[in-house]
């Protein structure tokens, strides 16, 4: 079965609201995930964060969770179980939130709607920015995880 490829944010950010808040009550012991009218990149352009490839069925996605460094630090305590003022290492927070966005992603691969038969790949911690292209769509959805601000961007395929 034909999957489409053009990214649309409808499926998309049904399944982030489902995954962010399941990550963040279940995982995180926060309280709840908001998730906010999407974004331009430009408001990414000074976080950090973990990305993982979401692939098959002919399809590429590529999903963030992205912060500033301190709700970087802060997700790691929280998923870690630390104390608020606890000091965390760089290599922590690289394994944390990639161990976030692995959850997160395998979340909304469970959501996706469209039929693809999508599997995760591995997580990655990046000082950078996404860049779309003529050939790469990015929707990015600001969703707060109790108290910490953070982005989800999904990028795909451009139609």
């Amino acid at each position: 079965m034909p999957t489409p490829s053009k990214l649309m944010l409808g499926p998309w950010r049904v399944a982030i609201e489902a995954a962010a808040t399941e990550v963040a009550t279940h995982a995180l012991s926060l309280p709840g995930a908001i998730v906010k009218d999407p974004v331009g990149l430009d408001a990414t352009v000074a976080m950090i964060g973990a990305h993982i490839p979401l692939v098959g069925s002919g399809q590429a996605f590529d999903v963030a969770l992205l912060s500033s460094a301190d709700g970087c630090h802060a997700l790691s305590r929280a998923i870690l179980c630390m104390a608020p003022d606890a000091p965390v290492r760089d290599t922590e927070v690289a394994d944390a939130v990639g161990e976030i966005v692995n959850m997160l992603g395998g979340s909304m691969k469970r959501r996706i709607t469209f039929g693809a038969d999508l599997v995760l790949g591995l997580p990655i911690f990046i000082h950078g920015y996404l860049q779309p292209t003529d050939r790469l769509s990015v929707i990015a959805l600001p969703v707060r995880l109790g108290t910490i601000e953070t982005i989800v961007l999904v990028a795909g395929h451009r139609d």
